[in-house]
């Protein structure tokens, strides 16, 4: 009987140990970045707040590369990440353009930050700005009176130059100083110091930022050493476009013209016409994005190569605001000489329109890249864009089209660290 009892209190003692083992092995296995709870619970799972200094780097960034040439490669790396790059990026054209076929290239900065931790899930903050394309069209007009006698010109009125010669020197430079009693709309151009003005026609001007948080995942590594990490989350868009027109019309007594854009004035009209029009048809539009997006993240180690691919599908809602303004400056003349007096300048505010609206925007974003190890954790890295934004986007002098497509196309290139 004592045997007995001797017998089943080593065979619980046993069996406890047992699993008391292994639940000890794997609380202390999972006491690291993000630490999850006896229970089970990883806080850490739901929310990208993390300790800076939860992975214990060893901030050794510049220690020698590691890298195998057999095998499957390196794992992957784990804790804190970031990369930047310098975009250089193909912007489209608004569609009531007559070259929308066509594009501009400008530049802009692209801003990764995130970790990955042990338990392979993590999270990744991303963040776009592009500053431009800033693509005019200008024209300089020619006004009535090439030649107001009143102007100075860097205070000396002796200094003003006609058409074909004349003029004369000296005098202290005043800059931005018009002659006292003479109205400053009656004076020169300050940018272009003569008598004319600058018909400008946007072709495309916007500039665009994007910021977006996602939650990733790492799966197994996958045969030949390549990984996958998918990711979910969210995303806000701001894309903001100016359009802008302007149109230059002559008068005489019984003609009014309208001189297009790119035309001269015709010679007929130049001699007689007495009264001037500018106007200046001017349209901004901004569009908030916010949606969610999914997405995977392919990459794979070879040798100091390390090859990946990014791929991002995206659906927003578009809240648009947009503020349209037409204002137009009449000058009346004495003649329609060059040295004609100025009679009178009037300026007229002709309409002004504010108003908001909304669209439901689907898009894709694709990188390539190649980055070249130099240290353990550095490496530089170039590689290729494209974002498409295929529908629900405005950005044009037309109030009624509110929902074009923009495509974005071009190469980058940057640094990493850690990833």
């Amino acid at each position: 009987m004592s045997m007995s009892r001797v017998t089943a209190m080593l065979t619980v003692l046993c069996i406890t140990g047992a699993c008391a083992v292994p639940a000890a092995a794997q609380h202390d296995l999972h006491n690291v970045p993000p630490v999850i709870s006896a229970e089970g619970d990883n806080p850490d799972l739901l929310h990208p707040f993390i300790d800076p200094l939860a992975f214990d780097p060893d901030f050794q960034f510049f220690a020698p590369a590691d890298f195998d040439s057999y095998g499957d490669g390196p794992e992957a790396n784990t804790g804190w990440f970031a990369t930047y790059d310098r975009v250089y990026i193909y912007m489209s054209r608004p569609e009531n353009q007559p070259t929308y076929t066509e594009g501009d290239f400008t530049w802009g900065n692209r801003y990764d930050l995130g970790y990955m931790s042990d338990e392979e899930h993590g999270w990744l903050f991303s963040a776009w700005h592009i500053n431009g394309p800033q693509a005019v069209d200008v024209l300089r007009q020619e006004r009535i009176n090439v030649y107001e006698e009143d102007d100075e010109v860097y205070g000396n009125v002796n200094a003003i130059v006609l058409r074909g010669g004349g003029g004369g020197g000296g005098g202290t430079p005043v800059v931005g100083q018009p002659t006292p009693g003479v109205p400053l709309q009656d004076t020169n151009d300050p940018i272009t110091g003569a008598r004319d003005y600058r018909l400008e026609d946007y072709l495309n001007v916007a500039n665009v930022s994007s910021f977006e948080l996602n939650k990733t995942f790492r799966c197994n590594q996958k045969h030949y050493g390549s990984w996958i990490e998918p990711f979910c989350g969210v995303r806000y868009v701001n894309l903001s476009s100016w359009g802008n027109f302007d149109q230059y019309y002559r008068y005489d007594e019984e003609t009014a013209i309208r001189v297009p854009l790119g035309f001269p004035v015709p010679i007929d009209l130049a001699d007689t016409a007495t009264i001037e029009q500018f106007i200046r048809n001017q349209t901004s539009w901004v569009n908030h994005m916010v949606g969610g997006q999914l997405g995977f993240r392919w990459f794979k180690q070879k040798d100091r190569w390390l090859l990946s691919t990014d791929v991002r599908a995206f659906a927003c809602q578009n809240f648009q605001s947009f503020h349209y303004m037409s204002a137009a400056t009449t000058t009346y003349y004495d003649g329609a000489d060059v040295g004609a007096d100025v009679l009178y300048e009037w300026n007229e505010y002709r309409q002004g329109l504010d108003g908001h609206d909304s669209e439901f925007v689907i898009g894709t974003e694709i990188r390539a890249e190649a980055a070249y190890a130099i240290s353990k954790a550095f490496s530089v890295r170039a590689g290729a864009t494209f974002m498409d934004f295929g529908r629900g986007v405005a950005r044009s002098n037309n109030l009624w089209d509110n929902s074009e497509d923009v495509i974005l196309v071009g190469c980058t290139f940057g640094a990493t660290l850690n990833r």
